[in-house]
């Protein structure tokens, strides 16, 4: 089930960065793309953290999985 719901965060990761270079465009703010590439992040350390077993938090604040995957290494 772990590697099941961390394939499928890096599916979803994977087509945001996708739609983050799209919005690399200058005639396009920064804060578009800025969104797209936090929306990376965090499914690429939610899909990590599944891959170690750790049921990542329902919450877009990437500071608490990146907390947790920092535990979850030491």
């Amino acid at each position: 089930m772990s590697s099941l719901e961390a394939e499928r965060l890096l599916r979803i990761a994977r087509r945001d960065l996708r739609m983050a270079g799209r919005l690399l465009d200058p005639e396009v703010e920064e804060a578009r793309w800025g969104w797209a590439l936090q929306q990376t992040l965090e499914k690429t350390v939610k899909a990590w953290l599944r891959h170690l077993g750790v049921k990542p938090p329902h919450s877009h604040d990437i500071s608490r999985p990146l907390v947790l995957l920092e535990q979850a290494h030491t």
